[in-house]
């Protein structure tokens, strides 16, 4: 599927979904990434979400995030799924350029437990959107242990690194 061609100065290009596909060879569809600066690209490949214009990346040490990327009414909307955390101390979302990232970290309780499946440690997801991510206009909220953040679609955006607030649920 291929992307609509770009008219005049809009830089927008639709988002429309692909499934990887497993080939002979090795190839998988993932997308290998440098696990910290300066690393080779190893096994600590994260799952490419499926959607040409967007690229998933991470370290060994971070457990991927879950996401779901739509566009609709002039803006994206990223959904992560993170439970259990709290946005006020364990989510970071940053915007740089094109790339939204989302952080979060979630520390084990030192309770003895007879069994638990729960995640904890280090968790990231860079999604590359198709056009730059405006300074003003971003918004993200997390309820029922789903993040969700608003990209509204812009021209021109600067490249600068910023920091966005979390809303609580209300």
């Amino acid at each position: 599927m291929d992307c609509p061609a770009r008219d005049g100065d809009s830089a927008r290009t639709r988002i429309r979904p692909t499934v990887p596909q497993r080939r002979r060879g090795g190839h998988d569809g993932w997308i290998s990434a440098p696990s910290a600066p300066g690393d080779a690209a190893g096994p600590d490949r994260l799952a490419r979400v499926g959607l040409p214009p967007l690229l998933a990346r991470g370290g060994p040490d971070l457990h991927p995030i879950p996401i779901e990327v739509t566009e609709e009414d002039e803006k994206y909307i990223v959904h992560a799924e993170l439970p259990g955390m709290d946005p006020d101390h364990e989510i970071e979302i940053t915007a740089e350029g094109d790339v939204l990232t989302v952080r979060a970290e979630h520390t084990e309780s030192k309770q003895d437990k007879q069994h638990s499946e729960f995640r904890y440690g280090s968790f990231q997801r860079s999604v590359r959107l198709p056009v730059p991510i405006p300074e003003e206009g971003v918004e993200a909220d997390y309820q029922d242990g789903i993040l969700t953040i608003r990209v509204l679609l812009a021209e021109q955006a600067k490249e600068t690194a910023r920091s966005i607030r979390v809303k609580p649920p209300q």
